[in-house]
């Protein structure tokens, strides 16, 4: 796809995306059934299909479905809301700060979440109590160390994207970066306390503090608190992700009295 846009500029549309990730998605599900064919025949021929297992399984999933949407919904209901108040210009800035604000996560998932999270899972439910803190502590020091890094490298290169961009507008609302960095950075802070509601399989926990996370960035982007809408955007993104990692924190310590 990439190829094709670049050598023809024609292709360059919004219904050619959409029909690549279709077609992606639907490959790699044909992959997955093709590679685990012969794994569940072979499954489901000695023990049957367990279906009070699965209908169990798809109440719970539910839960994270819904959670995600409120997340997904916070992340993209900022950009309607940002053209309907200003114009697609200031729409073009905030989508490339997001973008680079959001690469914190990326590099979060992959270099420091998925290395302890399954351990810390794993230890709290096997009852492993000093495997359970360990864990816990690196995966908080981790995801700070990584968000620190993550500040100076965008200290660094902050003047030569200026320069790069050669745009006025994008250095008069760098402080938007800024914003939403630190948005990032929250956020990736609010799954220490994500990852152990999860161990406790408090899914209605999680899926309340994504429900108040949205309630909060509508409450506060409709407001406008700032002098721009961009900046009131990225601080009702800010002020959400706060109130995210805040209940996440609250309903962890409410278990931790509770004694869960």
């Amino acid at each position: 796809l990439m190829a094709a846009m670049w050598l023809e500029p024609s292709s360059r549309s919004l219904q050619l995306v959409f029909l690549a990730w279709a077609a992606g998605s639907s490959l790699s599900i044909v992959c997955a059934c093709v590679s685990l064919r012969h794994t569940l025949g072979e499954v489901l021929r000695i023990r049957g299909l367990d279906w009070r297992w699965v209908r169990g399984g798809l109440g719970t999933a539910l839960y994270f479905l819904a959670g995600t949407l409120a997340f997904r919904a916070l992340l993209t209901i900022d950009r309607y809301l940002l053209e309907w108040s200003s114009d697609m210009a200031t729409v073009g800035v905030y989508t490339l700060y997001i973008g680079i604000a959001m690469v914190l996560t990326s590099v979060a998932d992959a270099g420091v979440v998925v290395r302890y999270y399954p351990a810390l899972v794993s230890a709290y439910r096997q009852g492993d109590g000093a495997t359970y803190r360990e864990t816990l502590t690196r995966l908080a020091l981790g995801i700070c160390a990584l968000i620190a890094l993550f500040a100076l490298g965008l200290l660094v290169i902050e003047r030569p994207l200026m320069e790069f961009l050669d745009q006025p507008l994008y250095a008069e609302q760098v402080q938007v970066l800024w914003f939403l960095e630190e948005a990032m950075a929250v956020f990736n802070m609010s799954m220490v306390p994500h990852f152990v509601l999860y161990a406790r399989k408090a899914d209605r926990a999680i899926l309340a503090s994504h429900l108040f996370a949205l309630l909060a960035f509508m409450g506060c982007a409709l407001v406008q608190p700032a002098a721009t809408p961009i900046l009131s955007i990225s601080l009702a993104v800010l002020v959400a992700m706060s109130v995210l990692a805040a209940t996440k924190c609250a309903l962890w310590l409410r278990g931790d009295a509770a004694g869960g």
